[in-house]
């Protein structure tokens, strides 16, 4: 299965009520990051953050985060980007 290696999932979406707030979100976010990691492929710009193990994403108006967790050795990164794949798919 696609997300076999996933003990634990969250998916946040913000949704920006003003033009570039999104961005704002999520240029915030990175600024706080700790470890910042750029993901190519995904969304308008992507990172992920292996000290808390998420991922976010600006996609147009909307900020995605996902957190992961998953058994040892797994490729949380991978398995993020999918998940935020299928949450891009499924916006308005």
């Amino acid at each position: 299965p696609e997300f076999a290696n996933i003990s634990a999932a969250g998916v946040a979406v913000f949704v920006e009520l003003r033009e570039g707030e999104a961005k704002e979100v999520y240029d915030l976010a990175k600024s706080n990051a700790a470890e910042v990691q750029p993901v190519d492929g995904i969304g308008d710009e992507a990172y992920w953050d292996s000290i808390l193990n998420t991922m976010q994403i600006l996609s147009g108006k909307y900020e995605i985060s996902i957190d992961v967790a998953s058994e040892e050795g797994r490729d949380q990164v991978a398995a993020a980007k999918a998940i935020g794949s299928k949450a891009i798919a499924g916006l308005p």
